[in-house]
């Protein structure tokens, strides 16, 4: 009776030893079996390609003047707002006249008396009655005087000062009826259309620099907006402490937008090369050392696929070899993958051009030519 017993539970035992035996190759759950995996799939893309350079740059005014008083006077008139856009020769301030203008009619009148004496010894030496001395005495009196007028004409036209070139005007130091001193400061002007933007590039870039570069500057007074730029400066040294190189763009400002003295990146375009292929850079693993992505191959199942791979460009990757322009890589979930399953592309896909959905083989489609897609 017990050897009955033991012999239906032993048989019992191996029942269930066999109903949990694993699956074989090829059942669900095994290689390219029933069960597949959902992932971010991406498609290889052919690119234009920037290799790109990143710094830190200053924006500064390509004209900025102190505007002093040349005299010594009092302000009767302010021709600006502060902050106001003024124009070339436009009035800033008009000074006291009074004392320059007495001046000026003074020197005319020397002046006239030293031309009419001169004129009259150039006739007098023509008929010789004048000695040689004379003359050359009524020459220089009369040298001397056009030179005084001359000076103190420049004197009375230092009572008005005018803009040197277009810009904006800065505080005024000084008010209407206050009594300023040769060399005192008024106001200042600040051209800020166009924009000179400074930077510094590592010297190992230098055999790229030339002006004509593009150059795109990002502050952080607007962070969504980039503002274009041109390469019009490149230092002929090398800072040998930082071992870098001075670099200057020129951006337009007409809405006035920027000012001098911000900061921000600027990203400087070394080179730009076409029919670049490349893919999301998060779909690249390291397995063993080597550059590896899991690719979907010709008849829609997984693949690792060894690549070599380039320059990296603000979340792509360069694949010079192992990818073909339109094949599909696992983009995001390759973690719980392995070779030979079928995969769904999950609604992230739809980021890279991949309609998310199951991914099947192409009708007669040749290896690696982008022939795997994902069904709607």
């Amino acid at each position: 009776m017990k050897t009955r017993m033991w012999r239906l539970m032993g048989a019992g035992c191996l029942a269930l030893v066999g109903g949990c035996a694993p699956s074989p190759p090829g059942g669900p759950g095994g290689p390219g079996g029933g069960y597949p995996a959902s992932a971010v799939v991406g498609r290889v893309e052919e690119r234009t390609l920037n290799e790109e350079v990143v710094a830190t740059g200053t924006l500064v005014a390509r004209d900025a003047v102190t505007v002093i008083s040349e005299l010594d006077a009092a302000v009767r008139e302010i021709g600006f707002t502060e902050g106001q856009s003024v124009s070339k020769g436009q009035m800033l301030f008009r000074l006291d006249p009074v004392r320059t203008q007495a001046q000026l009619e003074e020197a005319q009148a020397a002046y006239t008396i030293a031309e009419l004496s001169y004129e009259r010894s150039l006739a007098l030496q023509e008929n010789g009655t004048i000695s040689a001395q004379e003359f050359d005495q009524a020459e220089s009196a009369y040298l001397s005087a056009k030179a005084q007028l001359a000076l103190a004409g420049d004197q009375h036209s230092k009572t008005e000062i005018a803009a040197p070139f277009d810009g904006v005007a800065a505080e005024r130091e000084v008010s209407v009826g206050q009594y300023v001193n040769r060399g005192q400061m008024l106001t200042s002007l600040i051209a800020i259309d166009p924009l000179e933007l400074e930077f510094d590039i590592p010297e190992r870039h230098l055999s790229k620099l030339e002006a004509g570069m593009e150059a795109t500057f990002a502050s952080p007074a607007y962070p969504e907006e980039p503002f274009a730029g041109e390469v019009t400066y490149v230092s002929p040294s090398v800072d040998r402490g930082m071992r870098t190189i001075r670099v200057k763009a020129t951006l337009d400002n007409a809405d006035a937008r920027l000012r001098p003295g911000m900061f921000g990146d600027v990203t400087l375009v070394l080179a730009r090369r076409d029919g670049v292929l490349v893919i999301p850079e998060s779909a690249v693993q390291l397995l063993g050392g080597l550059p590896t992505v899991m690719a979907i191959n010709e008849v829609g199942l997984s693949e690792f696929r060894q690549v070599t791979v380039g320059a990296r460009i603000r979340g792509w990757l360069e694949v010079r070899e192992g990818l073909s322009v339109g094949e599909l890589v696992v983009v995001e979930g390759y973690q719980k993958m392995g070779p030979g399953m079928q995969v769904v592309a999950t609604e992230g896909s739809a980021e890279y051009g991949v309609t998310p959905g199951p991914l099947t083989p192409t009708a007669d489609a040749p290896a690696r030519d982008g022939g795997v897609h994902a069904t709607d």
